[in-house]
């Protein structure tokens, strides 16, 4: 996993061998069951701290906010879950129910989401009104499972169970296979989702390919950021155009309803726009991305060479 690279200064000046370019200790070095332990619990944190605000005032900032903490701490228990993290009172009494939140909040989300493209659609005013009403329903929904919220005790269950579940697994599993490094363990992983987005980018084009596209692209963009603590803004972007473009096809669907010409040619305007944006990065998804480690050392300068 190593490989070697030469920067060379300008003539007079010392050469800087970049000596190795490797993965970094941390991952190197690492067990992939502490690794593993140690990032979900780092996840907690989080998750905890915005379970706490979203119980004081749900906000729609704070229910978006508690959605990104669902949704990374969800990317890495995917992997955790495989690996036999998670038993099936675990996932009745903790994953579940996380889940059920997740899923409740993304619908007050949609309807947001519904609502403003509306607008900025110039939906007749009756339609709009007609959202709201079918919002305030999933917002009543949502504040009934926020008022059963007790971030405390949930957060306690889910650390004790996290900090005592890796002495049922070394007990599970063979020792050698427990002191795999964290690099090649989930680098499995990694190149799994890299090749599930691949298959999918080559051949997406209808509202639900481009769907499964999306949902893999981020779970990919969630593996590298926790895991390897990598932010690719290519990612970034694609999983932006590809959300902008669920939107606007989960919109038609509301609109199919009462026709507007006018609302949908310029949803079919913007659609094609995204489209068009799609096109332009989808070739260039950054395949093999991975965390190094790159130390820099001094050599002997061109001069001094060149005298011997």
């Amino acid at each position: 996993m190593t490989a070697t690279a030469i920067e060379k200064k300008r003539s007079g000046q010392p050469e800087f061998h970049l000596q190795t370019a490797k993965v970094p200790a941390h991952l190197d070095e690492t067990p992939w069951i502490d690794f593993e332990q140690s990032t979900a619990l780092a996840l907690c944190d989080s998750l905890e701290q915005e379970l706490r605000r979203l119980v004081a005032q749900p906000t729609a900032k704070r229910v978006h906010d508690t959605r990104v903490a669902l949704r990374r701490w969800f990317s890495v228990w995917s992997v955790m879950r495989k690996d036999g993290w998670q038993s099936k009172k675990f996932k009745r009494r903790v994953a579940q129910p996380m889940r059920r939140l997740l899923r409740t909040l993304g619908s007050l989300r949609d309807w947001d989401v519904n609502l403003s493209l509306g607008k900025e659609l110039g939906c007749p005013k009756e339609m709009l009104r007609q959202w709201k009403k079918e919002r305030a329903l999933v917002r009543d929904a949502v504040t009934t499972t926020i008022d059963h919220l007790d971030p405390d005790s949930t957060m306690r269950r889910l650390r004790k169970y996290i900090t005592r579940r890796p002495e049922r697994l070394r007990s599970k599993l063979p020792a050698e296979s427990t002191m795999e490094s964290a690099y090649d363990h989930i680098d499995r992983f990694v190149k799994a989702q890299e090749d599930r987005v691949q298959e999918l980018e080559s051949h997406a084009r209808t509202p639900e390919e481009l769907h499964q596209l999306r949902l893999a692209v981020k779970r990919w963009r969630y593996l590298l950021t926790e895991f390897f603590g990598l932010t690719n803004l290519q990612l970034v972007r694609t999983q932006q155009t590809l959300g902008k473009l669920n939107d606007l096809y989960r919109l038609e669907g509301l609109l199919i309803r009462q026709p507007s010409p006018a609302v949908m040619a310029r949803l079919e305007e913007q659609r094609q726009q995204l489209l068009t944006e799609f096109d332009d990065i989808r070739s260039a998804l950054p395949y093999g991305l991975r965390p190094v480690w790159v130390s820099a050392s001094a050599g002997p300068s061109r001069r001094a060479t060149d005298a011997d």
